[in-house]
């Protein structure tokens, strides 16, 4: 998926933490928006919408890296990807 944009399921955590203003581990609708403009993936508003309604597995409003990466990255594992950028420090 992501990966035809050159980007990793370890990018997409840091991207979140980049993303994330609030602080709060988790992406609302807006901060994805922005995450999506900021990636340049050339996606229209609706379909911005759409992914973020796919993503949001569990419905609450908002979306984890977890959730994202679950679907993008579906064969690698979070606690890996979580230790991996726990090793770089970021």
């Amino acid at each position: 998926c992501l990966d035809q944009w050159g980007y990793t399921a370890k990018d997409i955590v840091k991207l979140f933490k980049l993303a994330d203003k609030d602080g709060d581990d988790e992406l609302s609708l807006d901060e994805f928006r922005d995450l999506m403009y900021k990636m340049r993936l050339g996606l229209k508003e609706d379909r911005i919408v759409e992914l973020f309604q796919f993503f949001d597995y569990d419905m609450s409003g908002t979306i984890t890296h977890q959730e994202f990466c679950r679907v993008l990255f579906p064969s690698a594992s979070i606690e890996e990807i979580m230790q991996e950028d726990s090793k770089d420090g970021k």
